[in-house]
């Protein structure tokens, strides 16, 4: 909230008061915290930036002091204009990013991570200043938490933020080229996934044919998916300024930091081995050729973690021609339409005869058209998609006269393997056939599977009894976040799980309701916690087997046991009590070891009320929605009413000791190889 207001000191100049949490105040650790951003930030002075005049706290809320801007910000101006003209976007590109390269030269470069609209102010002269820099993300995230707001923030997020890669410079960027796009047309890109969407690979957005393309290239730039490969605010400052004075954009340079952008295989060759690692075939055959949009974009969001950076054309194209020829035969590759280009239709096929020749083999038939797409690529004559765009910084090295050479070698490979198919040999061709069993058996044998199908897993309980505790956590806990503000909670007795549910137990439910199984990421099922599940596939499972997820108040209560640490095993959480980060560990605790993937249920000792891995492992869903905790003391709560994002609970093998805290919250929407739950009974 913004206060226009009258500075007496100053003979009654007119200032604006950004004041934080009006409403609800914050607790001591932010305040302190607040202030010594404030004390580390406030002797930045530039003409292109929005100084804070003063800090002070008025009952219990942060409230900075500044010049007041008659202009208004930005985010005003767009809604009255909706799209601006090219050069008054070049004069505001200019002047932001004058701002935002001061604050990145300086010794220790200060990033501002909430490039908006809003956070950029308008003075007398109508010159576009940077405001809101210098507070970290940190504090941001604490200060969103505490209010319960979800903003538009994530909206301008980089691709980084949501891989947990670090921030730089270059993530100031990535929001830059969000909000271009926003100038252009009043509306934000994909959505409002911000970077998320380049991590799963979805187009990039086109501006409107009045802009020219040169400025759409340049968007491009600030968007990619790699900050190294972004252009630095020192670089965009010139180009803007160039183009102010001569009425016309210049190129700039490919990369914009002088860090070596990421090495490695290319998109076509990340892609090539999630094809002969059988990715597709298993894809195409888990959700029987009929994938929806989303399964879509979570299998290529998957690829990309475990094969590096693919091309989201070519992956569409592979897949579209694995979807098309599930399920039918095929003629002999070489003289299919596939080659051609020309769309491949079933043909009236010959009855079949006694032959020794095998089948082609489904995962050379994807190979072929993988090589299609880099020919297509590389001779298409109408211009570059803008995923291809996107992907032209990593293999502007690569000449066309090697890459022609790479896909006829490539396809010289992929005849031999044809050759080595009819023989009998090569990946994936069984050169036995198995023997069909007998009529009376192959009934047997079905009956038996359907019964075992339909059987229900077993649950081990835990009686948790009950009681009153503090939930939250203390302003002095180490990492505490402003969304735990300590409440007393009241809770009757409840059973919980023993453990997470685990594949085996997913698995059956799987098999019963004909549900699609969940990725292992390759870890192994059976007793190892299930991944990659959402909200809604948790609740599922959990009504199937007339049970539900627990509260919040239920899991944090169950978690500490009747213990008031940060963790129910005390002050310090070790890699041999718990599976989570150990590089990253909490307070001034000692490191451990990082094992990189989940571990089956139950491999750490439980808690005083016989609860395993209630730290680490996997996040757990939580039936509650997203919100502020109340301030009085409240009996068996189950969350606010309604919200956008549903809560986690317990860290994971992914993250730091102090996000396993038994009162840090998460939100997250993504089917994420780090997320999975465990059940309530009501009984």
């Amino acid at each position: 909230m913004v206060w226009k207001a009258i500075d007496e000191k100053a003979g009654g100049m007119p200032v604006a008061v950004k004041i934080f949490m009006p409403d609800k105040g914050v607790d001591d650790s932010l305040i302190n915290m607040f202030s010594d951003e404030y004390e580390l930030t406030c002797h930045l002075d530039d003409n292109r930036l929005v100084k804070m005049t003063d800090y002070f706290v008025a009952e219990e809320s942060p409230c900075l002091v500044m010049p007041f801007m008659p202009g208004g910000s930005l985010y005003q101006k767009l809604q009255h204009e909706n799209e601006l003209p090219e050069r008054e976007i070049a004069r505001i590109l200019y002047q932001v990013c004058g701002g935002l390269n001061y604050l990145h030269a300086q010794e220790k470069p200060v990033l501002h991570l909430d490039i908006k609209p809003e956070n950029i102010l308008i003075d007398y002269s109508g010159n576009y200043l940077l405001a809101d820099f210098g507070i970290s993300l940190k504090m941001r995230s604490s200060l969103l938490r505490a209010s319960n707001t979800k903003g538009g923030t994530f909206a301008y997020s980089p691709p980084e933020l949501s891989e947990s890669r670090k921030l730089s410079a270059g993530s100031d960027i990535f929001s830059l080229g969000v909000m271009l796009f926003e100038l252009c047309t009043g509306a934000l890109p994909w959505s409002g996934m911000g970077g998320n969407a380049v991590v799963i690979g979805m187009p990039m957005p086109e501006l409107p044919e009045t802009y020219s393309k040169r400025l759409q290239e340049i968007m491009y730039a600030c968007m990619e998916r790699y900050p190294q490969n972004r252009p630095s605010a020192h670089q965009l400052e010139e180009v803007a300024r160039k183009f102010l004075d001569r009425g016309y954009w210049e190129a700039i340079p490919q990369t914009g930091s002088s860090e070596e952008a990421p090495k490695g295989p290319t998109s076509a060759e990340n892609l090539q081995k999630a094809i002969a690692a059988g990715e597709m075939e298993d894809f195409v055959k888990r959700y029987n050729g009929e994938p929806t949009a989303q399964q879509r974009d979570q299998f290529f969001y998957d690829l990309n973690k475990r094969y590096g950076n693919i091309s989201r054309d070519s992956f569409d194209a592979t897949l579209q021609e694995s979807l098309k020829l599930n399920g039918r035969k095929t003629q002999p590759i070489l003289q299919s339409g596939v080659l051609s280009g020309a769309e491949t239709k079933p043909q009236p096929q010959p009855q079949p005869q006694p032959s020794k020749k095998k089948s082609t083999p489904f995962w050379i038939i994807a190979a072929v058209v993988l090589v299609i797409g880099i020919v297509v690529a590389i001779a298409w004559p109408k211009g570059p998609s803008a995923e291809q765009r996107a992907e032209q910084a990593r293999l502007d090295s690569i000449e066309v006269a090697d890459s022609l050479a790479l896909v006829e070698a490539f396809a010289l490979m992929i005849q031999d393997s044809i050759n080595l198919a009819q023989q009998g040999e090569g990946p994936g061709v069984q050169t036995k056939q198995s023997e069909e069993p007998s009529a009376p058996t192959k009934k047997y044998e079905e009956e038996e599977e359907v019964q075992t199908s339909k059987a229900k897993p077993s649950i081990e309980w835990v009686s948790i009894p009950a009681g009153t505790f503090t939930m939250g956590s203390p302003s002095s806990e180490v990492s505490r976040e402003g969304d735990e503000i300590q409440h007393q909670v009241t809770l009757s007795a409840f059973k919980m799980s023993k453990y997470e549910v685990t594949f085996e137990q997913y698995d059956a439910f799987c098999n019963a309701t004909g549900r699609s199984k969940p990725s292992d990421e390759g870890w192994g099922r059976g007793k190892r916690p299930v991944i990659k599940v959402s909200w809604d596939d948790a609740t599922a499972f959990a009504d199937w087997m007339g049970c539900r997820l627990p509260t919040e108040a239920e899991w944090e209560y169950a978690c500490r046991a009747g213990t008031t640490t940060p963790f129910y095993i005390g002050n310090c959480l070790s890699t041999s009590q718990a599976n989570y980060n150990g590089s990253s560990p909490y307070s001034d605790c000692s490191e451990g070891e990082y094992r990189g993937k989940t571990l089956p249920v139950g491999s750490f000792a439980a808690n005083a009320w016989g609860l395993h891995d209630m730290h680490g492992n996997v996040w757990e869903c939580c039936s509650d929605w997203y919100g502020a905790y109340p301030s009085g003391a409240q009996t068996n709560p189950k969350g606010v009413s309604s919200g956008s994002y549903r809560v986690y609970r317990g860290g994971s093998w992914r993250r730091p000791a102090n996000r396993c805290r038994a009162a840090y919250r998460i939100i997250t929407t993504l089917l994420l190889d780090e997320v999975g739950f465990r059940l309530v009974s009501p009984r």
